[in-house]
């Protein structure tokens, strides 16, 4: 009896460090996948002052202050690199009388938490975005995009947020060339 304990042992050893072991979560072949769909090439091109308001919470997001923060760490991302890039669109505030309004939506911001990661092999979670560029003039869209980043592969949500507004001011950057 005594030479089958240290057997027993052993073997609940091995079965638990299996079950509750770190999950095995693939790293995404694309953190981020950005989508811009140029609508009216000749309204971009020609430049002027863009205006940028908030991301709204979309249906799957909660209006809360860190849906608040991501927001603005997009707009951040794409203003930094509309300013490296040195387009023809100046960054300008809503009552400056802009030629362009960028709006857009934070359509989903899950973060799974630890238990779901290890007991369930999920990812750490999803940021996705959707909007569009208009013409402040006429209401007619100039630009529409959507953005969806694995947060897996970032720090926090908040670097995912900044980098795919970064990702998106490049794509935008491109079609005003």
């Amino acid at each position: 009896m005594m030479s089958i304990f240290p057997f027993m042992c052993a073997a609940l050893v091995f079965v638990f460090s299996g079950c509750f072991g770190q999950a095995q979560v693939k790293p995404s072949e694309k953190p981020l996948d950005v989508v811009v769909t140029l609508v009216d090439a000749a309204a971009l091109k020609s430049g002027g002052k863009i205006a940028f308001t908030p991301l709204k919470a979309g249906a799957r997001t909660s209006a809360d202050e860190q849906s608040d923060r991501v927001s603005l760490m997009i707009i951040k991302g794409i203003a930094n690199r509309l300013a490296q890039a040195r387009t023809s669109l100046i960054i300008a505030a809503p009552e400056d009388e802009p030629n362009l309004v960028f709006q857009g939506y934070i359509e989903e911001l899950s973060q799974n938490g630890r238990l779901k990661r290890l007991v369930l092999r999920r990812g750490k979670g999803r940021l996705a975005i959707s909007g569009e560029i208009w013409l402040s003039s006429t209401g007619a869209k100039v630009l529409t995009f959507a953005g969806d980043a694995h947060l897996g592969d970032f720090k926090d949500v908040f670097q995912a947020a900044d980098a795919l507004g970064d990702a998106l001011g490049y794509e935008i950057a491109a079609q005003t060339r």
